[in-house]
Order: C-alpha cells, then structure tokens, then sequence
C-alpha cells in the first residue's frame, strides 16, 4: 500500500498510515517549518505548492490523504467557505484525485465544515468528489477515544474508488440503518471493538483517558505531560486496592489551536500542583499521539539539521491531525482490502 500527502503539516496522517503498513512516497506542504520536519522524519518526495502539483509530476499511489485547511469553515473564523482562499484549495485536492485515480482517499476537516455556507459546502464536497468515481462515507470522530487526553472533533470522508469500502472503513458491521448508536456513545463504541493497543497500550481506548498511573508504571505513549506537575485540567489523588497512587484526571483538554486561530485561550494552560502553566511543546505532541520531540528539530533545504521554535512547533500541534485517529484509518483501510 502506498500513499501520498496534501497539505501534509508535519506528517500526522502518514506517520498514523506508515504505523499502518502503507508506504509515503510523496508530500506536499507549503509551510517551509512545516516541511523542515517531514524531512527529518520521512523518506519521501517533498513539494511545496499543491498548485504547481498533479499528474504530470506525482507518482501514483493506492491512497491520498489531506488534511485541507479549516479556517474558513470553522466556527471560530469568518465562515468563507468554499469560496475562501484558503479551504477554498480543496477544489486543488478534488483536481488531483481526479488526476491520478487513486483507489482510495481520506479527507480530514474540522465538523465546522458540515453548516458552512447553510451546508451547501458540504454537499459540494461530497457531489464534486462523487462526480470523481468515489462512494463516500463520512463521520466526525473524537480524538480522546483513540487514547489521547484531548477533546477535538474532525470530519473525516473515507472514498473509495467505484467500491463500497468506505462504508466497512469508518462505520462497524454491527451497525444497522434503522437503529444506529448516537453521539459520544457511538465513538466509545468504535473506540472499544477496534482500538485496543493502537498507543494505548492494549487499554481500552474509551477509558484510558481516565486514569493515569505514576511514573513507574506509566505508558508514555499514551501520557500527555512531562512528569506529575499536572494534568490537562485538575490532579487528584487516589489510591488502588493495592496501596499504588493513582493520578486521576477527571477532565481532558480542549482541543489544541493554532496561536491566534481564535480558540479557547486557555486551550494549551493546565493546572498543576504549583498553580497554572502553559503546557510544553512535548506535551502538545502527546496530546496529539506524536512521539516526543517530533517537531523539536528538523532539516532545511540545504541538509543542516535546524531547532524548530516553541512558536512554531505550536503552530504545527494544532494544525495536525491527531495519529492514532488516522492509524485507525488507515488500518481499517488496509484490513478492507485483505478482506
């Protein structure tokens, strides 16, 4: 299996696709930080201009996958819509998917994305990619049931090329039209039968945002901060029936912002034991499923390897799609064909 990238950020789709089993041979990326990191975490072929990219210059590949910027669609900007420059490059996704036919694609976007423009943007979406050759199915995910303390819901359209697998990827055969599960219920769910030690350590991917076990018993990959200062919200002190502490977090974070993209202001604080602080670079990382320092360093256009600022490595966190959501994706991508 092998994928390529639009509006890669730093990787968050491909690395959740590579823990898949699925090749990178090419992303495109418009952010030169952005694209400092991909060069020191992936071997693949990197551009910059999605514009300046198609047929003519990509090599085929089974899956495309983008993450199309959200600020005109989302809530907390000016609602643009399609028509904004920047959300607006999804037609620059429809025209390369259209160009190369892959077998499947993945869409990724904030839920924002489904009221905009009174739902005409969507129904655009859907109808451009459908007139492409894809059945499509969509459905807004939350990233704290795939083992991450963060709250942060994202669209996701699976399209499969004249097949019907988009439907086996995101929605699970137990499920039946006339009688589906609603909300939150409905990603616990999926979170319970098909996320068990994707990051989490073999814990159920629903809960294990509840407890947290101290450090000499603790899974980093799933832990979102740096040693026992705090959690994402409030530190509570327990014991188990075996006279361990438990650190218990009764409440998860927000979802990460871009700084100045107009969320919560208190999106990337926590509270600890010595008051409130901002949260790490590191932490943010993990809050998202990265793994430590992903975007601490990277290499530039000329070979050297360059430190990437906290300014910049916020940017990034919240700008990414969270990968173990997409290593779910990509997975069931992958378990879809074998079948």
């Amino acid at each position: 299996m092998t994928c390529g990238s639009l509006f890669a950020g730093v990787g968050g789709f491909d690395l959740g696709f590579e823990r898949a089993g699925m090749q990178c041979l090419w992303q495109i990326e418009i952010d030169p930080h952005c694209r400092m990191v991909l060069r020191k975490r992936f071997d693949a072929e990197i551009r910059n201009d999605v514009k300046e990219a198609g047929k003519r210059n990509l090599q085929p590949v089974r899956v495309i996958c983008a993450g199309v910027p959200c600020q005109d669609v989302s809530v907390a900007g000016r609602r643009a819509g399609l028509a904004g420059s920047r959300t607006g490059l999804f037609f620059e996704f429809e025209r390369i998917v259209s160009e190369l036919q892959p077998e499947w694609f993945v869409f990724e976007n904030v839920p924002g994305l489904l009221s905009s423009n009174e739902r005409r943007d969507f129904a655009t979406v859907i109808g451009r990619l459908g007139q492409c050759g894809y059945l499509q199915a969509y459905r807004v995910l939350n990233s704290q049931y795939w083992g991450v303390a963060q709250r942060r819901r994202r669209v996701f359209i699976v399209g499969h090329l004249r097949g019907t697998g988009a439907i086996e990827v995101l929605f699970e055969s137990e499920g039946v039209p006339w009688n589906p599960q609603k909300g939150e219920e409905a990603g616990e769910s999926v979170a319970r039968g098909l996320t068990k030690g994707l990051g989490s350590g073999g814990a159920d991917a629903a809960h294990v945002q509840a407890e947290w076990l101290v450090p000499d018993s603790i899974n980093e990959r799933s832990m979102p901060l740096d040693g026992r200062q705090g959690s994402a919200v409030a530190v509570t002190e327990r014991t188990r029936k075996d006279g361990r502490s438990l650190e218990t977090q009764e409440e998860l974070a927000y979802a990460l912002t871009n700084p100045g993209g107009g969320g919560r202001s208190h999106s990337r604080q926590i509270a600890g034991l010595f008051g409130v602080r901002r949260l790490t670079p590191r932490e943010c990382e993990r809050l998202q499923g990265f793994p430590d320092d992903w975007t601490r360093y990277g290499i530039d256009e000329n070979g050297k390897e360059v430190d990437l600022s906290d300014t910049q490595r916020y940017r990034q966190m919240g700008n990414a799609v969270t990968v173990p959501v997409a290593e779910w994706i990509g997975k069931r991508i992958v378990q879809t064909m074998r079948s």
